[in-house]
């Protein structure tokens, strides 16, 4: 194998499939990366057998063939490339040799014999996003899944498909605290899925770096691929149900609040130096403001106020900060609402830039 492609393409897509990488003491060549060349491409490939990518990069093939490469040493050492240095990189019996015009180098390569083949699953029930609608909804409610291996129904995204409302849903929680976020897509037709997306695959997939604009979705009975144009990375989903949450949900509420998003997120941060071991922030709701309030025994204490529109009965209320946080970080606008109806029931949070995307909230009193 022989081919030469520019430093700057080499080193983005390495540092993205070094990501991909696994130590495993009974399959070492996990640890490696998959170099191989076809049809004018250098395909790059790293699994570590939950969650797999397979990336390409155009340049020219001089000779085809493949190799496998330490993950670590080889992105380590291609990092410190010049940008727009061209790469000319050569397996010859078992040794990667790597040019540049100021500099040669050889890394030892490893058998490929044993390197995991990565499924390939047919496009049967597969629906097409925009690549950005798609990662910014894992962003938003990624915060909500639980980060507890007791339970993997709920470590990771449950993801949705609904052919007839035309809805993809997004859905995490970790029994405090619900995330869920809904996109239309008028021109998909595919039939009903749905599964749970893993948290790390969820993680590596909200930041997936694609010059593509569109990402589709390909479902399989326990695996999942995202393809963006040619790249694309595979995961296995997580095997359980997802809880039913949408009875959770209440239909009305009896407070509501209208305030600025940005002025609360600074009341709330300036308040969490103060809070006691339960991370707890109480909010005093009252005609006209939000006064946010901790206390600490061994620290002291603090208040902020801030100017708010409330409809309904005066409440206290309390809750994680940094709970709270995620859900307002999560959310867009200049104001949002705060839902309320009482001190021990969920609250829902809500921007009217967001209308499909609801963040609900369990009160400290009622964990």
């Amino acid at each position: 194998m022989k081919f030469t492609v520019l430093s700057q393409v080499l080193k983005d897509k390495i540092s993205t499939a070094e990501r991909f990488t696994g130590k495993n003491i009974t399959l070492p060549v996990l640890s490696n990366i998959l170099l191989s060349t076809s049809n004018k491409e250098l395909i790059i490939t790293s699994t570590n057998l939950e969650i797999a990518c397979t990336l390409y990069i155009s340049g020219k093939i001089i000779k085809e063939g493949s190799c496998a490469v330490p993950a670590r040493t080889f992105s380590s050492f291609i990092q410190t490339f010049k940008n727009d240095e061209k790469v000319t990189i050569e397996d010859r019996n078992g040794t990667l040799f790597i040019e540049t015009e100021s500099t040669k180098t050889k890394i030892l390569t490893s058998p490929i014999k044993d390197f995991p083949l990565i499924p390939k699953i047919k496009k049967e029930r597969n629906i097409r996003i925009k690549k950005d609608d798609l990662q910014k909804s894992i962003s938003e409610v990624l915060p909500a899944v639980s980060l507890s291996q007791l339970k993997p129904e709920i470590n990771g995204i449950y993801i949705s498909w609904d052919k007839k409302e035309k809805i993809l849903t997004l859905a995490a929680t970790d029994t405090f605290r619900l995330a869920e976020k809904k996109i239309f897509l008028e021109s998909e037709d595919s039939a009903d899925f749905s599964f749970i997306l893993p948290f790390r695959s969820a993680q590596e997939l909200s930041h997936f770096e694609s010059d593509a604009d569109v990402a589709d979705i390909i479902y399989g009975e326990s695996q999942v691929r995202i393809a963006f144009l040619n790249d694309e990375m595979v995961t296995n989903t997580v095997n359980g149900l997802f809880p039913q949450y949408s009875g959770i949900i209440p239909k009305s509420f009896e407070t509501r609040v209208e305030i600025k998003r940005e002025y609360l997120i600074g009341a709330i941060k300036s308040t969490s130096f103060f809070t006691s071991k339960l991370q707890d922030v109480s909010f005093q709701v009252r005609a006209g403001e939000l006064e946010v309030h901790a206390e600490n025994s061994e620290v002291g204490e603090t208040s902020s106020v801030v100017a708010a529109t409330v409809k309904g009965n005066p409440m206290k209320i309390a809750f994680n900060f940094k709970y709270i946080l995620d859900g307002l970080s999560a959310l867009s606008g200049d104001s949002i609402s705060i839902l309320m109806n009482s001190e021990s029931s969920p609250v829902l949070l809500k921007s009217m830039d967001q209308s499909l995307y609801t963040y609900l909230l369990m009160p400290i009193q009622a964990l």
